[in-house]
């Protein structure tokens, strides 16, 4: 919702604290899983196309539910194991 709300997928990544890839392929996936467009792309930013506009309002609720759950399950953590995915092409090119 926030490259939606924002119009530019930087924009939407600096506040959710992703990278522009990363927030690029999610769409693609999202595009993907859904089987239709969900923005125009133009110099200028994203809008919402039809498909878009048709899941906008289902992707809403479903982040009302997850605020809903964190909110009566309180305060959680997350236990385990963090795996990091990384591109290839990036991977193969870093060492630590």
């Amino acid at each position: 919702m926030s490259v939606a709300d924002v119009g530019a997928v930087n924009g939407a990544a600096a506040s959710l604290y992703r990278t522009q890839t990363a927030v690029s392929m999610q769409i693609c996936r999202l595009e993907e899983a859904v089987g239709a467009r969900l923005f125009d792309r133009s110099a200028r930013g994203l809008t919402l196309c039809a498909g878009g506009l048709l899941l906008r309002p289902y992707a809403r609720e479903i982040l009302s539910f997850s605020d809903a759950l964190k909110h009566q399950t309180g305060d959680y953590r997350v236990e385990g194991r963090l795996k990091l995915g990384a591109v290839q092409d990036f991977a193969a090119t870093r060492s630590i």
